[in-house]
């Protein structure tokens, strides 16, 4: 990694990449808002229904501490947005080559120096939302936050899931419920990702490792929140459906 950074902290990238710079300055506050209103989501004590579905389809039927570990991971992430905000020194770019030539953004979970690595060539065509989606994913790898793991992505066509309709959260909500409704496929588990997803579910290649997540339930949702992409998905759409509602309260007011 060393030989591949080509800057370290946002005043070096504002000096030599300001339009990356000002796009990862976006991309925190969006991730700060979201994380907030999902976090005012979940503590809320009138718990919207729509906020139900949208924690079911992705991460199943939850067990009874689950909102807490949710609610704790997610104040952990808020806070880590927010000492990234903070300590600008902890932004890293790199250049992407060899093993991660296709990798968006990395942190090492057990790193406590909050360093979060962003790939200059990926980044430059994402935009806010997509780079905020990032910017959570790889917060919730820390293992001071939930300690996430890749077992898969909620994309396909691209970043942001299908080509469909839809927000890009609507568009990953709905990848994550065909997931966990037993209809996964071999293709929705990146190849790369085989071999752990394998390991995970302790069978002897991913054709085996499929069938056994299709037949156990409790096993998708365990993974499912352990999942970054769920994590993040779930934050994003959390935000998007209080953002909204917001929106239709002031229009009621008037």
């Amino acid at each position: 990694m060393k030989n591949l950074i080509q800057s370290r902290g946002m005043e070096a990238i504002k000096m030599n990449y300001r339009d990356i710079a000002k796009a990862l300055h976006a991309s925190f506050l969006e991730a700060e808002i979201i994380l907030e209103n999902t976090l005012a989501s979940l503590e809320s004590t009138n718990f919207d229904s729509e906020d139900s579905g949208i924690i079911g389809n992705h991460f199943g039927i939850i067990d009874f501490d689950a909102p807490g570990y949710l609610i704790g991971g997610y104040r952990k992430a808020l806070s880590n947005v927010r000492l990234l905000m903070s300590e600008s020194d902890s932004v890293v770019l790199f250049k992407g080559a060899g093993r991660y030539l296709r990798t968006e953004a990395l942190v090492f979970p057990t790193d406590t120096t909050n360093f979060v690595y962003f790939n200059s060539e990926i980044i430059r065509g994402l935009d806010v939302k997509d780079l905020a989606f990032t910017v959570i994913h790889e917060i919730t790898h820390r293992r001071e936050v939930f300690a996430s793991k890749d077992f898969w992505y909620l994309s396909v066509n691209g970043v942001g899931g299908d080509n469909s309709s839809g927000s890009r959260y609507s568009r990953t909500e709905k990848l994550s419920s065909r997931m966990l409704n037993e209809k996964i496929e071999k293709s929705d588990v990146s190849t790369r990702l085989h071999e752990k997803f394998s390991r995970v579910l302790r069978s002897e290649d991913i054709h085996a490792a499929i069938k056994k997540f299709r037949e156990n339930p409790s096993t998708r949702n365990k993974m499912a929140l352990r999942n970054a992409d769920n994590l993040a998905s779930a934050a994003g759409r959390l935000s998007e459906a209080r953002e909204l509602r917001k929106r239709q309260h002031q229009i009621f007011r008037r």
